[in-house]
């Protein structure tokens, strides 16, 4: 009897979701083969014939990076939550890592799923793929929504300070680059954080290798003044790696953006601050369907 007790209790335990997160989608993880090349997993939430918001996370991430703001973002969204390639249960080929190449997924992934536009938001590498997709495909880029990014990584000291390090990656990634790499000023959900953690380090070292060089060169300067849909930019004045400069470059070149700055938030601000973050979020998309 005590050991089906316990077997029973380990069920339930693994089918709880993180504390602090209503978080990850009731539904399981599906994957579908695309037109790019991969077999790409994915999460969904909310109704099916809501209006999509694609969501990219952030380099050694996967799609539990968003969890934290399902809640809300499902409630009048179809959700789409990715594993970029190389990360998650994604497939990680060894070529290519390029942003046309995760942006293409992208593009593939729309047309596999019948999405004709969409609102895509992207956290740090994330955003840099939106960046890509609004300009190079800005016809299926409904709105844009930028979270922890810039107007390029170029001679950033934290992008350079990660090809630095993804150069010393042998075997695997090093627990201490990965404390270091997903520490945040403002506490986040341990349970939550220890996952996400997990996830960083299973993510293979040569994406981390192509990924970093891709980052040492990006650049959307020439590109992003041609968006004319709406976007929205969300910053923490904490982050370590893109600055207040950065920022305002950003809003240069996006004059008509909506700009959100949180005091005491570093770069992963959807989770340090969850719930403030989603709530501007769903706030900039039912200002941005009156603007279409």
């Amino acid at each position: 009897m005590l050991s089906r007790s316990i077997v029973l209790c380990a069920l339930l335990a693994s089918f709880t979701l993180d504390s602090a997160s209503a978080s990850e989608s009731d539904d399981a993880k599906q994957q579908i083969t695309l037109k790019s090349g991969i077999t790409m997993a994915y999460r969904t939430a909310g109704p099916e014939s809501a209006q999509p918001l694609i969501l990219l996370h952030g380099l050694g991430d996967t799609s539990r990076s968003w969890a934290l703001l399902v809640p809300d973002l499902s409630k009048h969204n179809r959700i789409y939550m990715l594993d970029q390639r190389g990360h998650g249960a994604t497939e990680a080929p060894v070529c290519c890592y390029a942003l046309a190449d995760l942006g293409y997924d992208v593009i593939t992934f729309m047309d596999a799923m019948k999405i004709e536009t969409a609102i895509i938001a992207g956290h740090s590498l994330g955003s840099f793929v939106a960046q890509y997709l609004a300009t190079a495909y800005p016809a299926r880029v409904r709105a844009m929504i930028l979270l922890g990014s810039a107007d390029t990584t170029i001679g950033v000291d934290a992008v350079n300070w990660l090809w630095e390090q993804a150069g010393t990656f042998e075997r695997g990634v090093p627990s201490a680059f990965v404390d270091e790499w997903q520490s945040n000023p403002t506490p986040v959900d341990p349970a939550f954080l220890s996952r996400v953690k997990t996830e960083t380090a299973a993510v293979p070292v040569h994406v981390w290798k192509s990924m970093a060089r891709t980052l040492l060169t990006q650049d959307s300067r020439r590109f992003l003044g041609e968006y004319k849909s709406p976007s929205m930019i969300l910053w923490g004045e904490k982050d370590p790696m893109f600055s207040s400069a950065n920022q305002e470059r950003l809003r240069q070149l996006l004059p008509h953006a909506t700009f959100e700055a949180y005091p005491s938030i570093g770069h992963n601000l959807h989770w340090e601050r969850p719930q403030d973050v989603a709530a501007d979020i769903v706030a900039f998309i039912a200002s941005a369907g009156n603007k279409r």
